[in-house]
């Protein structure tokens, strides 16, 4: 197991450097409109609260992660098949249309970029701090894993998006103070 391991992380694929060419995580009004348009719609317009509460910010950090961690993994997945990196090239990807898998995975990724920045909008209007990217690295190394590891870091943060929602709902008010 431990060779494995050792193994797994040699071939992990590095996630690019932040900012990405479009501006994330801090883009400006042009590159957001682009980010939106991609993604096939929009930051949510509500008013921001002025204050949460400890359990709220905690929440709201962790989403915040996770969706900058998914704009990494997504981003590195779209580079490497768009570049034909070794295990995701034409026939890696066979028999998915390698156009509309890239149209996708670009729509995902900027989905991921307006949770990412709507989630931290929350935070800083509140006077809390926001995350910020960092360095990533996936345990993947051809687009089969890819899909694999994408099922379960989505599955897990589907499965406490209930937890906040009952956080939030439970506070009655008190997550989110205006």
């Amino acid at each position: 197991m431990l060779l494995f391991t050792i193994i797994t992380f040699a071939v992990a694929t590095v996630a690019a450097p932040f900012p990405l060419p479009d501006g994330f995580p801090n883009p400006n009004y042009t590159q957001l409109l682009n980010i939106e348009k991609l993604a096939g719609g929009f930051l949510p317009n509500y008013r921001l609260p002025t204050s949460l509460s400890k359990n709220a910010t905690t929440a709201l950090q962790l989403l915040a992660y996770n969706e900058i961690f998914e704009v990494a993994f997504f981003n590195q997945l779209l580079t490497n098949i768009t570049t034909a990196v070794p295990g995701y090239g034409p026939n890696d990807t066979a028999p998915l249309d390698r156009a509309q898998l890239i149209k996708n995975i670009e729509a995902i990724k900027n989905q991921e970029e307006l949770h990412s920045i709507a989630a931290n909008q929350f935070l800083v209007s509140a006077k809390q701090q926001p995350i910020a990217p960092c360095q990533y690295t996936f345990p993947v190394s051809n687009f089969k894993n890819a899909m694999l590891f994408a099922q379960v870091f989505t599955d897990l943060a589907l499965g406490t998006i209930p937890t906040v929602q009952l956080l939030f709902a439970g506070e009655a008010g008190g997550a989110s103070r205006n």
